[in-house]
């Protein structure tokens, strides 16, 4: 019992060094492996926080696996950086099966696999405990491997395992009379993603695209810093809905407009899950792209625990390589302050989807 309430005790102060380091919604995360729920990429944070529908680099392991299956780029690397607590660093890529050369337009037997690193510092953070001040540092670690398919011209699947491990970094011991260890967790999670996309009519014969994208993540085990089944705490499991129109105004100009909505699935209610724990997050943005080279984009992210969040960002490339960044403002509510992401990222074979292939493939027939 006494290690339940000291758990707890950590925990609390565990959300309120978040709340003051700047993550989004702390007080709707009070649950550890939080760093599982940070956005990792500056693209994805200049669209208020979402990607499910319109990310399309390698940092789609991370928003929706599926949608690396439309695009016809061979291999493709993403490192992005946050300045957040001490440092939160994330490594993604891909590879794609089949030729480039010989995959104009759809096709079936296509497959893509990927893996992304993820490393996140907390930092140092102390917390009065009887009287007793203890310094804690956490650290967490996650470890991502996928695969994703197309079955159709329209729909694609895709799967991800992951691993994650937590460091509290100290041993707890005699802070209120009795022997505290604790040791690394460990837990082991799934995901499974699906994207679908349309050519939904044409405009001057640049046509408007639809896509929509959906993603359920942390399927897993629960972990535990300490011994004993009563300590162990549930990974934030959550489901992402998205969609997103393009409209090309001409060969030169493009926007995108997106929608998505974001929620924390409801757990078994317990020490570690506080009711204000679900809340519900809806973002919208808008991109634009001039010759897929300058990139500039906005969010609104808005909560239903009162938080407001306006985002912007940046973004250019240079033949395969190419970098986004990004800047987070604070409106309202248990906001993150303001604070920029980086993303540099390397893609072989510029962008293009399976419909302007097969377009480019018809012009010269």
């Amino acid at each position: 019992m006494k290690k339940v309430i000291f758990l707890s005790y950590i925990l609390l102060a565990t959300a309120k060094i978040a709340a003051q380091q700047g993550n989004l919604s702390p007080t709707n995360r009070q649950y550890a492996a939080y760093s599982l729920q940070v956005a990792p990429d500056a693209a994805g944070i200049g669209r208020a926080y979402s990607g499910a529908a319109t990310v399309t680099d390698a940092n789609a392991t991370y928003w929706n696996l599926s949608t690396l299956s439309f695009y016809k780029e061979k291999w493709g690397v993403a490192y992005s950086y946050m300045p957040w607590w001490k440092g939160h660093h994330y490594v993604a890529g891909f590879y794609n099966f089949k030729d480039p050369k010989t995959c104009l337009g759809f096709r079936k037997d296509r497959g893509v696999i990927a893996a992304s690193i993820r490393y996140a510092n907390l930092g140092d953070f102390s917390y009065t405990l009887i009287g007793e001040s203890v310094t804690f540092n956490t650290k967490e670690m996650s470890i991502d491997v996928g695969y994703s398919r197309s079955f159709t011209q329209k729909l694609a699947f895709a799967v991800a395992l992951r691993y994650f491990r937590g460091d509290l970094n100290r041993e707890f011991s005699n802070l209120v009379g009795f022997l505290m260890p604790y040791h690394d967790a460990n837990a082991f999670s799934g995901d499974i993603s699906a994207t679908y996309q349309h050519k939904f009519l044409k405009r001057r014969n640049y046509p408007l695209y639809f896509q929509a994208g959906a993603r359920l993540s942390n399927v897993g085990t629960k972990f535990s810093y300490f011994e004993g089944n009563e300590n162990k705490m549930p990974l934030p499991m959550n489901i992402r809905l998205g969609a997103a129109v393009t409209q090309e105004l001409d060969e030169k100009n493009a926007f995108t407009f997106s929608l998505e909505g974001n929620k924390v699935l409801p757990l078994p209610r317990n020490k570690f899950s506080p009711s204000d724990l679900y809340a519900l997050s809806l973002a919208t943005a808008i991109d634009y792209n001039y010759k897929k080279w300058i990139y500039a984009r906005m969010g609104y992210n808005f909560q239903s625990n009162a938080s407001h969040i306006l985002s912007y960002g940046l973004g250019a490339t240079y033949k395969i390589f190419g970098a986004q960044i990004a800047y987070n403002q604070r409106l309202k509510g248990n906001k993150p302050p303001a604070m920029v992401a980086l993303t540099l990222y390397a893609q072989f074979v510029q962008t293009k989807t399976p419909f302007q292939l097969r377009k480019k493939r018809n012009s010269l027939m």
